[in-house]
């Protein structure tokens, strides 16, 4: 097994020309970013001007899906959605007749269903507050079953696998008056809108709702013709019927998830911006409207920014539906956007390039089962970081993802407790979006930037227009990166928690007048993670030195032979490591057995060690030193113990 990509991502970031080679040392910007009087010094924390922005309450709860919150309970996931064993959905066909005065929708859907096996049994359908008066399938009536939201549908005896059926179901739903997007179904209103996520399409549509079974889709949708309608694809028609009504068609010829299909009809005004790469459209009420174009003006850009990184936009057009709720929801091609984040603002830009993520991540590629909705929240998330990487640079993205994500997720922990990131117990808080950003963040660390995008654009390609797992995703980047991944994903994925760690240095002076600087890095939390992890020294002179290492021990100790002795550490100063608890301690460890010589003090104390805790040997591993320039190493010989330097870097 060998790591080639470590080693060269490693040598860029820490030598001559790389990124990393004046961002730290007297004069660095970094000069004075920590400790009291630096920038950070109140950043955080009581009084700090981030005192209120992460965690329940927090500005960054504007990000994440308006569903029940820790307040009102933990809800788990719904029960793992998967693909009917003997049918799978090709295309929904749809007429709606929406009645805002009488508030009931009258439904009639037809479902183009196709066998998956020999055959097959009978076929699944899901009516929640949706109530059925008619099923017909291959245009005869049949007697249907149903218990609770599980309607069952018998079909014709002998069928043969690829063999296609047309289910047919005629409905009616009451909707609800209630703007409050936690209560999912058809909201009536001006504007009426639709909100399903994660399985709530079956409280205004009769569908298979989950989202595994993708199809393509065409909406005829009939409202009062002073409504303007806006729903999934294209508009492909428009005519005024009786009764001063109007039927709007479109089509939608990608296949989309049931928890993404999507109904407006207000009193709307519509721009339309052709700049980018798509039509972008925006829609909103008039007291808005305005307001809207200006929040919203550089969505061409945030277009052509996410294609570039994540390839073609998948679709033909974009848009954003302004309704009265906040957050915002990624209905494909037609994100529903909500209006208090519109009219309060600061927070619209960050709103605006998450749904646009989504996209990609979540619509086009969708996840499989919603145990593995860190797929779509935690790409939309990082999508976040990226924007801002690609308009404020790299400094930015690192303290978006470290100031604001990172302490997200440690302020949401406290509330929804900790759990992984797969199978989360609740989905829409700090660890599936947050820790699921900061993950992608440190994949990204790892592969080094060509493998990652690489391995997103593989993603893409192989599971786009379908569903993905976790394990779809780790092979994708397994094949962009050339080796195995599934020490990453065991720990950042797999499981729950994160690393703590206790730094400190020692300096032992040598008889010929070097001296040997010792870092000693101690897991102190539950566990034991194994990651690459960065530091910078700060040595008496003045100078830098930059070290990259990889420590998977309860106890590491890296020992360096250098003309000075360090003063101070600055610990993985770039966010590429996610951890709890962080502390320096610069007079709390023992000086390691000499490697560079023999010691001016013949009786310098011994090594620093740790109790066995079961999880690694008492005495520390250690790296011997690689010099003042250092040299890249395999890191095939980190894995098996030898812990050589990955990337050492001295700066003047």
């Amino acid at each position: 097994m060998t790591f080639p990509s470590i080693a060269l991502i490693a040598a860029a970031i820490a030598g001559p020309g790389g990124w990393r080679d004046n961002t730290a040392g007297p004069g660095g910007w970094r000069d004075n970013t920590a400790g009291p009087g630096g920038w950070r010094d109140n950043t955080a924390g009581p009084g700090g001007w981030r005192d209120n922005t992460a965690g329940p309450g927090g500005w960054r709860d504007a990000l994440k899906h308006p569903g029940p919150g820790p307040a009102t309970g933990l809800p788990g996931a719904p029960p793992p959605p998967a693909m009917q064993a003997d049918w799978d959905v090709q295309h929904y066909d749809i007429s709606l007749a929406l009645d805002p005065a009488g508030h009931r929708l009258d439904g009639d859907i037809s479902a183009l269903v196709q066998a998956r096996v020999d055959s097959p049994g009978a076929f699944l359908l899901h009516a929640g507050e949706a109530m059925i008066d008619s099923l017909e399938v291959g245009g005869s009536a049949v007697a249907w079953s149903q218990a609770l939201d599980e309607v069952t549908v018998p079909m014709p005896a002998g069928l043969e696998a690829g063999e296609q059926v047309t289910v047919r179901v005629r409905y009616h739903a009451a909707g609800t008056t209630d703007p409050d997007p936690t209560h999912l179904g058809l909201h009536w209103g001006d504007p009426i809108f639709t909100f399903s996520e994660p399985e709530g399409a079956r409280d205004w549509l009769v569908v298979y709702d989950t989202p595994t079974d993708k199809a393509t889709l065409a909406w005829h949708v009939t409202a009062p013709s002073e409504r303007v309608v806006v729903a999934n694809g294209e508009l492909t028609a428009q005519t005024v019927g009786e009764g001063g009504t109007t039927t709007w068609d479109f089509d939608f010829p990608w296949p989309i998830a049931t928890y993404l299909l999507t109904v407006n009809a207000g009193s709307f005004s519509e721009g339309v911006d052709g700049s980018g790469p798509v039509p972008v459209y925006t829609w909103a009420l008039p007291g808005v409207f305005s307001q809207a174009q200006a929040a919203l003006a550089d969505t061409p850009a945030k277009v052509a920014t996410l294609s570039g990184l994540f390839g073609t936009y998948p679709y033909s057009l974009y848009g954003n539906v302004v309704v009265p709720f906040s957050g915002g929801m990624e209905h494909t091609t037609k994100t529903s956007f909500g209006e208090e984040i519109i009219t309060y603002g600061p927070y619209a830009g960050l709103v605006n390039v998450h749904e646009l993520a989504h996209q990609w991540w979540g619509d086009w590629v969708t996840c499989a089962a919603w145990e593995e909705i860190w797929l779509n929240e935690g790409f939309a998330s990082y999508s976040e970081a990226l924007w801002i990487e690609a308009t404020e640079g790299q400094d930015a993205l690192w303290d978006y993802v470290w100031l604001d994500q990172r302490d997200s997720y440690l302020n949401w922990i406290e509330w929804e407790g900790e759990f992984a990131l797969y199978d989360p117990d609740y989905m829409w808080g700090g660890t599936v979006y947050d820790k699921g950003s900061f993950v992608l963040h440190m994949l990204r660390f790892v592969l080094g930037d060509e493998a990652f995008f690489d391995g997103l654009g593989r993603y893409a390609d192989s599971h786009g227009g379908d569903v993905a797992t976790t394990e779809d995703l780790r092979a994708a980047m397994e094949a962009a990166w050339g080796a195995d991944l599934s020490w990453f994903f065991d720990e950042w994925v797999y499981r729950a928690g994160d690393p703590s760690y206790r730094v400190g240095i020692t300096n032992t002076a040598m008889e010929d007048g070097t001296w040997q600087v010792d870092v000693h890095v101690r897991q102190t939390g539950d566990g034991v993670w194994a990651m690459p992890v960065e530091w910078t020294l700060y040595l008496e002179g003045g100078a830098t030195l930059d070290d990259l290492q990889w420590i998977d021990a309860r106890t590491s100790v890296v020992s360096t032979c250098l003309g000075e002795p360090a003063t101070g550490i600055d610990f993985s100063p770039d966010a590429h490591l996610l951890y709890r608890d962080l502390e320096v301690d610069l007079d709390g460890f023992s000086p390691a057995p000499p490697v560079c010589g023999t010691p001016l003090d013949d009786s310098a104390p011994p090594v620093d060690t740790a109790p066995d805790t079961g999880d690694g040997a008492a005495t520390p591993p250690r790296s011997c030193g690689c010099g003042a320039a250092g040299t890249p190493a395999a890191l095939l010989f980190a894995l098996l113990g030898g812990l050589p330097c990955l990337a050492r870097r001295r700066r003047p």
